[in-house]
């Protein structure tokens, strides 16, 4: 059994720790991958998204803020 202890350790010496979802779920390692992959994928879009809207809010103010 692998605790969150055992992580924090392995990190200290140097040792990258396994697949998170694996060490926490405790799921077969290709059924983590593919979660991580999802979630990591979902991020990443999200991330994304609130990129893209934020800037484009913000050349909506710079552009209505001209008196002209």
């Amino acid at each position: 059994m692998c605790t969150n202890i055992n992580v924090l350790a392995d990190l200290m010496r140097g040792v990258m720790p396994k697949n998170l979802v694996f060490l926490q779920l405790q799921l077969q390692a290709i059924y983590s991958i593919m979660v991580a992959s999802v979630l990591g994928f979902g991020a990443t879009m999200s991330i994304n998204a609130m990129y893209i809207r934020y800037y484009s809010w913000r050349f909506q103010i710079a552009e209505n803020s001209s008196p002209a």
